[in-house]
């Protein structure tokens, strides 16, 4: 099947288009094979059956190593999806990388979240490009009424083979529930990676979304989080740490729709090496959106001259009876903190990594369960080498 039989080329982000100024793709259209992803035998000691687990191959749902299901869009439930899809389709409808995956109906599936869950669940991607050059999934999330999950979804090569991986999670949460969602990735130095990231949030309910980058030659984060109803509230914050000649570049919008309605953003990037960090956010907050409390801060720390930053924090405000901040800072690592360590009898080397260390425990100490905040962290210290820091006991 070729790109156009799957979508209309010109939908496709380019960089004459301004949210993607920074981030070309275009390479991969030309040999875009989607249908030929497939799946591989898998098995990891990363995956217990102690936890709550559902984990995808190449974009395929995994039955054999999961122990929670999910429906797959069928002809005996495409009413089901149909609502779900209905009641989030205005949110990042122009977006085109997020078309693609809708287009594609192979790997999509339904999640329904159900009372408080006690242990958090994971969901896991592995890749391999020798099977698929392009994967996709679309995961739907529906969290019920006074629901409460927690969700780590980690991307995971097991070769050096080369990826085009075109996630998505949509997330619909009905009246007074909790999802926090935590997304990590650390894909190879050969494949580019894109998160399409969208929730609707009801009264009373609360979506936090935290996003881990610490690998991909290429990484994208579209976020999209709408609040429709008053007492709704989310949190968007992000990490990335980079080195070598990565990339990661997040674009979020955050939409005030009601009144009464609370959002916060921390993101946080290191760049090493020749790496490049983009943040472009936007907060937008309706007419009659008034009683609205709203933040937006990046932050970005050099560790060498080749690296670089772009941050592009925005606000749209129509509403008078708001409270709104943004802002963005840019900057190296302070001489006189390394000297302050060098001081007291600490290698300079080591005094960077804790003082790099303790930049990123700012997003890190967003996750509140320890046994994901954990996961986190081990990814961080296994891919970059500024963070390689001994774990205290």
């Amino acid at each position: 099947m070729s790109l156009e039989q799957t979508i209309n080329k010109e939908q496709l982000p380019t960089k004459k288009n301004e949210k993607w100024k920074y981030t070309n793709l275009q390479h991969y259209w030309p040999q875009f094979d989607l249908p030929k992803q497939s799946s591989f035998p898998y098995a990891s000691e990363k995956i217990s059956e102690e936890n709550d687990n559902i984990v995808f191959i190449n974009g395929e749902f995994n039955q054999e190593l999961s122990n929670v299901a999910v429906k797959k869009l069928n002809g005996s439930n495409k009413a089901i999806f149909s609502r779900f899809k209905k009641k989030l389709a205005k949110l990042m409808q122009d977006e085109g990388v997020f078309q693609l995956v809708e287009s594609h109906s192979q790997n999509q599936y339904l999640l329904e979240l159900e009372s408080a869950r006690t242990k958090p669940l994971r969901i896991y991607h592995v890749y391999s490009g020798q099977r698929a050059k392009h994967a996709s999934a679309h995961l739907h999330v529906a969290a019920k009424t006074n629901s409460q999950t927690s969700i780590m979804e980690t991307h995971e090569q097991i070769n050096e083979a080369e990826n085009f991986i075109n996630n998505a999670t949509s997330f619909y949460l009905e009246n007074n529930s909790k999802v926090v969602f935590v997304k990590a990735q650390d894909l190879n130095d050969y494949s580019s990676f894109v998160q399409n990231t969208r929730a609707l949030v009801s009264r009373d309910a609360r979506f936090e979304s935290i996003t881990i980058d610490a690998g991909a030659k290429l990484s994208r984060n579209n976020i999209w989080i709408e609040l429709e109803q008053e007492g709704a509230s989310c949190a968007a914050h992000g990490l990335y740490a980079l080195q070598g000649e990565r990339q990661s570049d997040t674009n979020s919008f955050i939409h005030h729709a009601k009144g009464h309605t609370e959002s916060s953003q921390l993101y946080k990037g290191i760049m090493n090496d020749k790496s490049h960090g983009i943040f472009t956010g936007l907060i937008r907050v309706e007419k009659d959106a008034q009683l609205v409390t709203s933040d937006q801060l990046n932050k970005n720390l050099l560790l060498t001259k080749g690296a670089h930053a772009h941050s592009r924090p925005q606000l749209e405000i129509y509403a008078d009876d708001v409270k709104c901040a943004h802002g963005s800072t840019t900057g190296q690592l302070s001489e006189e903190e390394v000297f302050y360590f060098e001081s007291r009898g600490i290698p300079k080397e080591k005094a960077r990594q804790l003082l790099a260390a303790a930049f990123a425990n700012d997003v890190l100490l967003k996750i509140k369960s320890v046994s994901l905040r954990q996961a986190a962290q081990d990814l961080l210290s296994k891919n970059f080498n500024p963070l390689k820091t001994q774990r205290s006991n």
